[in-house]
């Protein structure tokens, strides 16, 4: 007896080979006496922040073996020259070698607008000052050099560079990389063109949170975008934190925040106070606690109403801006009687003191809301007079 196997579909598999995407879009020049050299950028964009420098790091390497090959590297594009200083020259009359054939990558490169052939640097710019060939490379060997681009620090608050054929204030940019290199030969010299590479530059405002990721986050466009979406949720409470001893000062506080302050402090606000004067009393408000009901302390609070000056002690009575006079007069004291060398029955006023202002204008003063700080001040027990006088008057008494 025979056993049969159960049938099993089968599915052909056929191999394709994979094909990879070439990645160097710089141009390379293959030919006799022709120097070969790489130009090598690690990434394809650049993000520059206003204010704040802007690294560029271009590496050359050599694969040839001719005698003296001096490299030079020019950037062009469309953003402003004036970010970096090592802009191009004007060109001169040079013996130059053109690539013949590029490959697809590098047709796309160039219609993009990039015109490497143009702005050609000269000879001059592969010598040194004593005339010998500087920044020579050897077969193998590789240098490195960096650019700094430098955008103003109000770059997205200059309103004059939008007009109407520019509504919106452009972000991002184009630099075009050019690496030439001159070939010292006995009768002539040639300049050519070995690379050429375009990158992006984005000019983003600058933004604390992107500086706590790794590096290779904070290369990508992406993520900076997406990180200024929080940050501009959050940074209005963070900078509110930040600045929060402007909130709890009366005179940096907003003025919806003084009635706030007020009763912090368990002190009244007065309306026919100016805001300043306000600021000023909630300022030294726990300070005139301390002193009410002595004579500093009524002076103290005069002086933040009237912004008069508060004169030391060494100035006479009869001279300060803002006087306070005690009565000693006890009249007749009965229980124990004494008495003066004049005695009087019925006369003197105890616990009386007298309080004179002497201001350039007096007018703009208000006597009932100064009899409020006094009254708000001065023990209870104790009465007052009050004057205010002209301060012309008050020196042809003196």
């Amino acid at each position: 007896m025979t056993q049969t196997r159960p049938h099993r579909p089968t599915m052909p598999l056929h191999l394709a080979p994979q094909q990879v995407a070439n990645t160097e879009d710089w141009i390379k020049a293959d030919g006799p006496n022709v120097p070969t050299l790489d130009l090598l950028i690690q990434t394809p964009s650049l993000h520059l922040m206003p204010g704040r420098p802007g690294q560029l790091s271009v590496q050359i390497e050599s694969h040839t073996k001719h005698p003296q090959v001096a490299w030079h590297i020019a950037i062009t594009g469309n953003f402003p020259q004036e970010w970096l200083p090592e802009s191009p020259k004007t060109p001169s009359n040079t013996q130059v070698i053109v690539v013949p054939e590029q490959n697809p990558t590098e047709q796309q490169s160039q219609k993009a607008g990039s015109e490497p052939w143009k702005g050609l640097p000269s000879i001059e710019d592969f010598l040194d000052e004593n005339g010998a060939p500087k920044d020579v490379i050897g077969c193998g060997d590789r240098r490195e050099k960096t650019f700094t681009f430098s955008v103003p620090d109000d770059y997205f608050e200059r309103q004059a560079a939008l007009g109407l054929h520019q509504p919106k204030l452009p972000l991002n940019y184009t630099a075009e990389i050019s690496l030439y290199a001159a070939l010292f030969e006995a009768q002539s010299h040639k300049i050519v063109l070995a690379g050429f590479r375009t990158i992006q530059l984005q000019v983003r405002p600058s933004s604390p949170y992107i500086a706590f990721l790794p590096a290779i986050y904070q290369a990508s466009d992406v993520t900076s975008r997406f990180l200024a979406i929080i940050e501009q949720a959050f940074d209005p409470t963070v900078q509110t934190i930040d600045n929060l001893w402007a909130y709890l000062d009366p005179l940096t506080a907003p003025e919806a925040l003084l009635p706030f302050l007020a009763r912090w402090v368990a002190w009244p606000l007065d309306a026919r106070w100016s805001i300043p004067e306000q600021r000023r009393l909630l300022r030294r408000a726990v300070e005139l606690y301390r002193w009410r009901g002595t004579r500093y302390g009524l002076r103290l609070y005069l002086h933040l109403y009237t912004d008069l000056p508060l004169d030391d002690d060494t100035t006479p009575e009869s001279q300060k801006h803002i006087s306070v006079v005690e009565n000693h007069q006890t009249g007749l004291v009965m229980g124990s009687v004494e008495f003066a060398q004049t005695p009087m029955l019925g006369g003197g006023r105890p616990f009386h003191f007298s309080v004179t202002l002497r201001s350039d204008r007096p007018q703009s003063l208000d006597e009932s809301c100064l009899r409020t700080i006094i009254d708000q001040v001065k023990p209870a027990f104790c009465t007052y007079d009050l004057a205010v006088v002209a301060l012309s008057e008050a020196q042809e008494e003196g």
